[in-house]
């Protein structure tokens, strides 16, 4: 991390959510990249913003972002706008014109700069080990089977050598239970959590790589990701 006074940008490690309009967002999901940010010579926004995951018909893209702002005295946008919206802050820089998009807010990224040259800075929020924003597309439920149940239809991913699945997700707008960090082993440990706690639904899968949901109403909206991880030591 360069903290050399006598140069003119000092930077800290944050959870950089977008580049130059460019998003982060990879493969399994997960958003953002830890790059090193300025803190001098930097323009912010008037306010901070939500980044909202646009995950709708099962695929999952690219964030909407919207300011924290009163419109009128019906609508309060500080409110999180969804479960798995998440706070962002945008900066600029005054001499290159790059632009990052941030997650936490702008006191989080100037609190930490205020601390950078004394030794190591007050970490910026998401920067730390183990975290992660991991966004699950969601589909309306829209299909019965024979019998006139509900149920929709996701995928699993191969599992490597060493590798887990991990499950997450949200239903009509709230999360699913959070999975054990190591995962799990195989498909039948997969579907004992499952259906112990992705509850009304009942889970199942085929012989490759499909998995069922069954259960809950017509017009349910169940946004589910299953990821193939690797436990550490």
């Amino acid at each position: 991390m360069p903290v050399n006074p006598q140069i003119s940008t000092i930077t800290i490690p944050a959870l950089v959510i977008a580049f130059n309009h460019v998003q982060f967002i990879d493969e399994d999901m997960v958003v953002g990249k830890i790059i090193d940010v300025p803190c001098r010579d930097i323009l912010f926004d008037n306010t901070d913003s939500w980044g909202i995951p646009v995950k709708d018909s099962g695929i999952f893209t690219e964030l909407d972002f919207e300011l924290k702002i009163k419109v009128d005295s019906d609508i309060d946008y500080t409110t999180q706008p969804t479960v798995d919206s998440f706070p962002v802050f945008r900066i600029r820089d005054k001499n290159s014109y790059n632009e990052w998009m941030i997650y936490g807010t702008k006191d989080d990224l100037l609190n930490s700069c205020a601390t950078c040259c004394a030794g190591d800075p007050v970490p910026m929020p998401g920067t730390t080990d183990g975290f992660s924003l991991r966004i699950a597309p969601c589909q309306a439920i829209d299909i019965t089977n024979t019998n006139g149940t509900p149920y929709g239809i996701f995928g699993l991913p191969t599992l490597g050598a060493g590798q887990s699945y991990f499950p997450y997700g949200t239903y009509n707008n709230v999360n699913l239970a959070t999975a054990s960090a190591s995962g799990y082993a195989n498909k039948t440990a997969l579907l004992s959590f499952l259906n112990s706690e992705w509850t009304p639904f009942v889970w199942t899968s085929d012989a490759g790589d499909d998995l069922f949901a069954t259960g809950g109403d017509l017009g349910d909206s169940l946004c589910v990701n299953v990821v193939a991880i690797t436990a550490s030591a």
